[in-house]
């Protein structure tokens, strides 16, 4: 039974984990697990289950020839892939528990791929499962290390899957940004508003002006399942039609720049680009379908400035979006329209904001708001 200090056990525990934060380093996980398995070729491999072909795969098997073969065929004939679809996902697995290795020898899988290699069985530990596609971590076993290793995988699949399986769904959720780029600075405390979205349109993270702006902006907003929308129509459009062009990676098409228009008040502008994944990143864009594929950007000065010079009068969120709105020129009809509510209810907002403000009319709040 392999051996496995505490130290070494923290040391793989916390490089899976900066692996669901900067996916490069899952190279560097699969290499030591490997390792810890006396040179058990280990893989992360992620599968379209329903179109039988290979989303991408990373492996500590160092001959190049062998990733490329299991990548462009190989992975289409890999019958031990076919009987996974019931196994839960976080249980680890040996192939031999539902393929018979008197069966597995029939196969083309066996005879021109795995018997090169001298590979006669594997383990396995399902992380995620997406309708019709799946993502594995792999010990493929050699003749002479089968019966030996089968424990160890076990041992160290069923001690670290708890915590693999606890990163792979951080990636779902946390953006990547490219190497060198400095998320903090450039993004989370910048003045404008910034949204990753998915495939759908569906934000998977704001930074801190982006988030206001969901609060108190007429321009845009999210329905229940997060998926932001633009109140202009031709604005929204664009929108979507980036994003179609971004999720095709048709990038000459792409147009980055749109406006956003406001009855009665001034346009802001918008920048789409694509979120582009690294080499090691691209697998895991076909299990996760709300990973982040562009980053929008939203310029619109009034409304990242005024909740600071209005702070202090005690206004609610909507009191703000309403304050905004009005120092922009917007009148409480229009502003009604755009937000979906009754003129009533603005009216005895903006008396509300005037009350809390000691101001009693419109002149006065832009120029209390202008002044800071």
């Amino acid at each position: 039974m392999v051996e496995i200090t505490v130290d070494r056990f923290s040391s793989l525990v916390t490089k899976v984990y900066d692996g669901g934060l900067e996916p490069a380093v899952w190279s560097t996980v699969v290499q030591d697990l490997s390792t810890l398995l006396d040179g058990t070729t280990i893989s992360l491999q992620a599968h379209d289950v329903t179109g039988r072909t290979g989303l991408g795969i990373i492996t500590s098997e160092t001959d190049d020839s062998f990733q490329r073969a299991y990548s462009d065929y190989y992975a289409t004939r890999n019958v031990w892939l076919e009987q996974m679809n019931d196994v839960p996902v976080g249980r680890s697995i040996h192939t031999d528990d539902f393929y018979a290795r008197r069966d597995l020898v029939k196969t083309e899988f066996y005879n021109d791929f795995l018997r090169r290699q001298d590979f006669v069985a594997a383990g396995a530990l399902v992380l995620k499962r997406t309708a019709g596609s799946v993502l594995v971590l792999s010990a493929t076993m050699r003749d002479d290390q089968s019966e030996r290793q089968t424990a160890n995988m076990r041992r160290i699949f069923d001690l670290l899957g708890p915590h693999i399986l606890r990163s792979i769904d951080t990636m779902a959720h946390v953006p990547r940004l490219s190497p060198g780029e400095d998320y903090r600075d450039t993004v989370e405390h910048g003045s404008d508003a910034v949204f990753f979205l998915d495939r759908s349109g569906c934000v998977t993270h704001a930074n801190k002006a982006g988030t206001r702006m969901r609060q108190i902006s007429t321009d845009l907003y999210c329905d229940r399942t997060g998926r932001l929308s633009m109140r202009d129509p031709h604005a929204d459009l664009a929108l979507r039609d980036a994003l179609q062009q971004i999720s095709n990676a048709q990038y000459r098409q792409l147009k980055g720049d749109f406006a956003i228009r406001r009855k009665g008040a001034a346009s802001s502008s918008a920048t789409i680009v694509p979120f582009r994944n690294g080499r090691e990143q691209a697998i895991f864009n076909g299990i996760f379908e709300s990973r982040p594929i562009a980053l929008l950007l939203v310029r619109d000065p009034c409304a990242t400035a005024l909740p600071t010079k209005l702070h202090g009068f005690g206004l609610t969120p909507a009191e703000i979006s309403l304050a905004l709105a009005i120092t922009q020129g917007m009148s409480p009809r229009d502003y009604a329209e755009a937000r979906g509510v009754s003129l009533h209810t603005v009216r005895t907002q903006l008396k509300s904001v005037y009350a809390k403000t000691e101001t009693n009319r419109q002149s006065q709040l832009v120029a209390l708001a202008l002044s800071g």
